[in-house]
């Protein structure tokens, strides 16, 4: 078997790097779910279901 050096392209690097930042992201966000969950466990509250906001949300002025 031949042992060939070949130069990555900078096009499959970029692709990589872009596959890594989302399981990072995916994992960070999960990893905050997780913390929320066993937060609001601890306190007695109910985990927001999947979907929900979990940042409150501003009331906004009535223009009457």
């Amino acid at each position: 078997m031949s042992a060939k050096k070949r130069q990555q392209t900078m096009a499959k690097f970029m692709r990589e790097q872009a596959v890594k930042e989302r399981r990072m992201l995916k994992r960070q966000r999960k990893e905050e779910a997780a913390a929320a969950a066993r937060i609001a466990k601890a306190g007695g509250l109910t985990a927001p279901e999947a979907g929900e906001a979990t940042e409150p949300v501003e009331a906004h002025a009535d223009r009457s």
